[in-house]
């Protein structure tokens, strides 16, 4: 992906915040200055930009246990208030909130889900242990292979799903923007198996899978947004 799409989210510093409709093509941001398209598909359109997805490659395990270990530490003294208060209500520490989820041995970067009321946080451990401290949207969460990762946020409504994009190297984490979608919410209902919902493809694109619900029914849709132009 290149330095064209890093060098067009950097470029703004103002929070895109964007109610996503299915006719809208293109969506502007706040501050006037940049476009990117927002494109319905198809399911075949779909299908096949899964045959040039460039997500990163990861694995579930590491088998360092020294190494996760000290990651693990390293977020122990990281907990906010608002995670110290959750595991009180629940009973727990808030080390239990924590799970570790994924190795991207090519960038080094270890990501660990820690558990909000409705969705989860992405914390990634890097060489810079200040990091650590940082939370980002992390639901169904997917790194490219240039190090730019999308998570997902959802509050107290299951059709209200906000998405951050940053980007990640070993050193720094760089947030870029978040979105917000009304209406629409990812498809979370796919057989295992099937295309993620989620994936990075052709360089400098994000397919989705969502579900549209309209008067009781659950209509499936699939989008592109495109950050090349």
């Amino acid at each position: 992906m290149s330095n064209r799409l890093y060098n067009f989210l950097n470029s703004s510093s103002i929070l895109l915040v964007l109610t996503l409709f299915v006719s809208c093509q293109n969506l502007k941001s706040q501050n006037s200055i940049e476009y990117f398209n927002f494109n319905p598909i198809t399911k075949s359109e779909f299908e096949r930009a899964y045959q040039n997805q460039t997500n990163a490659e990861f694995v579930e395990s590491i088998k360092d246990s020294t190494k996760l270990k000290m990651a693990f530490n390293q977020i122990d003294s990281t907990y906010n208030s608002d995670e110290v208060f959750l595991a009180e209500q629940e009973l727990i520490e808030p080390n239990q909130l924590t799970t570790f989820k994924l190795y991207y041995p090519k960038q080094d970067i270890m990501l660990f889900y820690i558990q909000d009321y409705h969705y989860e946080k992405a914390c990634f451990i890097i060489s810079n242990p200040i990091y650590a401290y940082a939370r980002f949207f992390g639901s169904y969460g997917v790194m490219s292979k240039d190090g730019y990762w999308i998570g997902f946020k959802r509050d107290n409504c299951d059709n209200y799903l906000q998405l951050q994009i940053c980007k990640i190297t070993n050193e720094a984490i760089y947030p870029l923007h978040k979105f917000d979608f009304v209406s629409v919410d990812l498809n979370t209902n796919n057989s295992e198996g099937e295309i993620p919902n989620v994936f990075w493809a052709n360089g400098n694109k994000v397919y989705l899978r969502t579900i549209k619900y309209a008067e009781m029914n659950e209509i499936e849709l699939y989008y592109e947004i495109d950050f090349g132009k």
